[in-house]
């Protein structure tokens, strides 16, 4: 009876890890970086640590030519780490800034490198893949796929680059396009890329679907592109690429030995086309922008293309099926917006649109999302499934009920506000909120860590509602020289449960225990800063046990009173949790 007992509490306690939204808080969260610093994508490592990875644009040149002030938030003094102002156009600084924080908000580490990042990714070792581009000639590795720019990117190089863990680069490659617009790994961390070219020679494998570019003239007496998609291996180096018609590369998603992709058409003037994007079974055959096409993606050769409304910028899997995250006015194929959906009448404007596809791109579910004005996804915004749910960041215009029975910010705060929801993956609206202050903000990317737990990026010009006390940049840079001129900040948040137990979170190394099983008394090893706390919580969630330190580096508690069991030992510094560990006490 006592072990069922005992069964029951800890169900109850781990039931309880997937708290409602309105006990949530806002962990923490930092400003990071000097004027015009946008965090555009994000990800956590194997240590737990959350990655940012954005650039600097937009500002007057003045500011941009300040080295010092930039540098003054890079924590390397290697010339390569470090920001250039050679690298400086007028308005951009064409140089990508990543800055990684440990679960409890403090900074580990920011660099600066030599090119615009538009998508990143890390893999299983740490490893980050860049898809970007560069002003500058000369940065490709040796022996890279394209050693030297393509002349048709004018000046405008688009790039492929692998980072080692300490954000060096491993290799680098120019690709023929100004820029990348996706891309995917597959279990093997081999790369494929969607984009643009203008390129119309040397850039296609033999027996690739579309080998010869198609040319046509614009009625400015140009030439249309040609969608491109290519695959590279880890090394970077080609295994097969192929031209997609007159369309532009928008998404590309691999699951089980298949590419799925988003191109969007250039022109629907040239009927002429209409024909080539559909396959005999294709889910719609009538001409729009939007195409959905499959590929092998050993031998490039397509396997499944149709038409479809809306525009898909962004496209993930759960291993058998497909989620489409996109943006436009009102659908009108049958079957994308579900009767009993979270939204299934259209806003107004532009709104966002989620939708669940099985493998022959037959729709099981899609909603709306937006009210009566603008809703958009930024190139870097995101969708990610952990844990069996959809989390999703846009952006929004619209003062509009999310409907959501615990949001963290229950109101559109003005200008533009990103816009966070967790759906299941049957399209369960499980949880929304605004997320802004007094002034806009921008691009953003979401991570889920855990059920109770993730972060935001983005990038603001608000100095209200955005940092928490103590955070490592608690307030927005403005240049000393120019303090009334404001082309944001980037910042990061962590959202977490209020006491911020969730077992996913106990992976900090800020202190080590010992001994683990502890009988009489543990021992801690770390550094402690002014007035910090150390709490003993059982599984109930009840604190058993609470001691204040005033610094140093080691500390005994006495554990003689404390009942047989699993414990979960917290640390606190400065009012910021700093470290958690479970601790078994016999």
């Amino acid at each position: 009876m006592k072990k069922l007992a005992s069964l029951i509490l800890v169900f109850v306690w781990i039931s309880s890890i997937a708290q409602p939204f309105n006990e949530y808080t806002k962990n923490w969260a930092t400003y990071f970086g000097g004027q015009g610093t946008r965090f555009t994508n994000s990800f956590v490592d194997s240590n737990g640590d959350i990655i940012a990875v954005g650039e600097i644009t937009g500002g007057i040149n003045q500011v941009l030519s300040d080295e010092d002030y930039y540098n003054s938030f890079c924590t390397s003094t290697l010339p390569e780490f470090m920001y250039n102002t050679s690298l400086v156009t007028p308005s951009y600084a064409n140089q990508t800034i990543i800055a990684k924080f440990s679960p409890s908000g403090n900074l580990i580490k920011s660099v600066y490198l030599p090119f615009y990042t538009m998508v990143a990714k890390i893999d299983s070792n740490d490893n980050i893949y860049i898809g970007g581009s560069t002003h500058t000639n000369n940065l490709a590795t040796p022996n890279a796929w394209n050693e030297t720019p393509f002349p048709e990117t004018v000046n405008n190089y688009g790039i492929m680059a692998k980072l080692n863990d300490d954000f060096s680069i491993n290799w680098l490659t120019y690709v023929p396009s100004f820029s990348i617009s996706e891309f995917c790994l597959d279990e093997n961390d081999n790369i494929y890329g969607i984009t643009t070219t203008e390129t119309m020679n040397g850039i296609t494998t033999t027996n690739a679907f579309q080998e010869n570019f198609i040319y046509e003239i614009t009625d400015n007496n140009e030439y249309f592109e040609n969608g491109y998609l290519f695959k590279l291996n880890n090394q970077g180096q080609l295994q097969w690429a192929t031209y997609y018609g007159l369309t532009r590369g928008i998404a590309v998603d691999y699951m089980n030995g298949e590419l799925i992709t988003s191109f969007n058409r250039s022109s629907l003037i040239l009927t002429q086309y209409d024909a080539d994007f559909y396959t005999p079974n294709a889910y719609s055959q009538n001409p729009s922008s939007q195409i959905i096409t499959k590929f092998n993606a050993t031998t490039g050769e397509r396997t499944y293309s149709t038409y479809l409304d809306s525009g898909i910028f962004r496209i993930i899997n759960d291993g058998e099926n497909y989620y489409f995250y996109g943006a436009g006015s009102e659908i009108t194929l049958n079957g994308l917006i579900s009767p009993n959906a979270y939204q299934p009448n259209f806003g107004g404007m532009l709104d966002l649109y989620l939708g669940k596809f099985d493998q022959n791109i037959n729709p099981i579910w899609g909603t709306y999302i937006g009210g009566t004005d603008v809703e958009l996804i930024f190139e870097h915004q995101n969708i990610i499934i952990k844990d069996n749910a959809l989390y999703m960041i846009g952006l929004t215009t619209s003062n509009f009920d999310i409907n959501s029975p615990f949001p963290y910010q229950n109101n559109y705060a003005g200008d533009n506000d990103l816009l966070m929801m967790k759906f299941s993956l049957n399209g369960d609206f499980i949880w929304g909120s605004f997320l802004g202050g007094d002034n806009q903000e921008f691009y953003g990317s979401i991570v889920p860590v855990s059920d109770d737990t993730f972060y935001i990026v983005g990038n603001t010009y608000s100095q209200t509602n955005i940092s928490t006390a103590d955070s490592y940049q608690e307030n927005i840079s403005f240049h000393p020289s120019y303090p009334n001129i404001n082309f944001g900040n980037g910042f990061v948040a962590k959202f977490a449960p209020e006491n911020d137990l969730s077992v996913d979170d106990f992976n900090e190394n800020s202190f080590s225990i010992f001994p683990n099983p502890a009988k009489d008394k543990v021992t801690i090893i770390g550094n402690f800063h002014q007035n910090s706390t150390i709490e003993l919580y059982n599984v109930l969630g009840q604190r058993v046990l609470e001691e204040k330190v005033n610094f140093g580096s080691e500390k005994t508690l006495n554990l003689s009173n404390i009942q047989s069991g699993t414990y979960f030992l917290s640390i606190t510094n400065n009012n910021k949790n700093s470290s958690k560990h479970k601790l078994i006490v016999k």
